[in-house]
């Protein structure tokens, strides 16, 4: 066994013990914070991340990231060990959590052990943690869940705390970026589509069910839209469609929103759209955005997007991936 008492030993170890990808390898952490991948081995496909999803400490931006790096994140609920384990490396047990708090030299003073591979007890510990756990990949819908409760009490603890997060080292502040800067950002942060613009005032029932819910409170403005499309808190890109998709022209220009709640019309009149979002217009306060929907290129690059894909454009509401999403990376490269 090997005491590590610096910050930078316990980086040094963390990065020995999960270096080699051909190993098991888990990480199991209380929180997950801002820029995870600063503190690990560049290859991090195959490794097993558990952590606690708290809200207000488990950062779903970095959780997103290491989805999207074939990192297999499994939340279990009350975890507040911390251990990185590898097969052949050993295991390094201490107070630091995955983020700049923990490893950053300049923060919290943390200690930490490292021990030599072959304890059985680690095993038994991460069998009993896995027991627990809601796994991305083996309770994909109720890990989604999970994962859209903490954006969402990302959005309202910013909105309550206006004191912009710091870019991430080595990035543009997100009011800058270009989309460019966001596709290749080492922690993209995810946002979604809604294709219609228009402001609306809601229909009587769905203004009668917002006062019930919020008695004496007002809000700036309502969105129509389609229940299940979009996910409460994530930043959603507004642009305005032509009743004929290959004529789509984006006017002024897309602009950001964030919908916070969502209550159903049954009036006549509000059939075509009747579910109403209550809605943050442009940008809440102490949060950012992923990149400048103003930037002429993407502009273009989204206009050509929706003329390439047709009438297929009209599916493409909600998260961005897939075909959308490759498309438009496509034509933004070829400008």
């Amino acid at each position: 066994m090997r005491a590590l008492l610096s910050a930078n030993a316990i980086r040094t170890a963390v990065h020995d013990v999960l270096v080699d990808p051909s190993q098991d390898r888990v990480v199991a952490v209380a929180f997950v914070g801002k820029d995870p991948t600063r503190w690990l081995p560049s290859n991090l496909k195959g490794i097993q991340l558990y952590c606690w999803p708290k809200l207000g400490s488990t950062n779903p931006a970095s959780i997103e990231t290491l989805l999207n790096m074939d990192v297999e994140v499994h939340f279990v609920e009350n975890l507040h060990a911390k251990l990185f384990w590898g097969a052949a490396g050993g295991a390094v047990i201490g107070s630091a959590n995955l983020s700049e708090n923990g490893m950053d030299e300049n923060r919290l003073i943390e200690a930490a052990v490292h021990l030599p591979a072959g304890d059985p007890a680690i095993a038994d510990f991460l069998s009993s943690i896995h027991a627990r756990a809601v796994g991305s990949k083996e309770h994909e819908k109720e890990f989604r869940r999970q994962l859209d409760r903490l954006h969402i009490a990302d959005v309202q603890y910013l909105q309550r705390n206006p004191h912009p997060r710091k870019a991430a080292s080595g990035e543009k502040p997100a009011a800058s970026r270009t989309f460019g800067d966001w596709s290749e950002s080492k922690m993209p942060e995810r946002w979604q589509l809604g294709w219609w613009e228009e402001k609306a005032e809601p229909p009587r029932d769905a203004a009668v069910e917002f006062s019930s819910r919020y008695p004496g409170q007002q809000y700036e403005s309502w969105l129509p839209g389609v229940k299940g499309e979009l996910i409460e808190g994530v930043a959603t890109l507004s642009v305005k469609f032509s009743s004929d998709p290959r004529r789509v022209l984006v006017r002024p220009a897309p602009y950001w929103w964030y919908p916070e709640d969502c209550i159903v019309s049954h009036q006549k009149n509000a059939q075509q759209y009747p579910y109403n979002w209550l809605a943050r217009i442009d940008i809440p306060v102490g949060r950012g955005v992923p990149f400048n929907p103003a930037e002429k290129r993407f502009q273009l690059a989204l206009k050509a997007t929706v003329d390439s894909l047709g009438d297929d454009i009209l599916e493409v509401r909600g998260p961005v991936r897939g075909r959308f999403l490759t498309t438009l990376k496509r034509h933004y490269g070829q400008l």
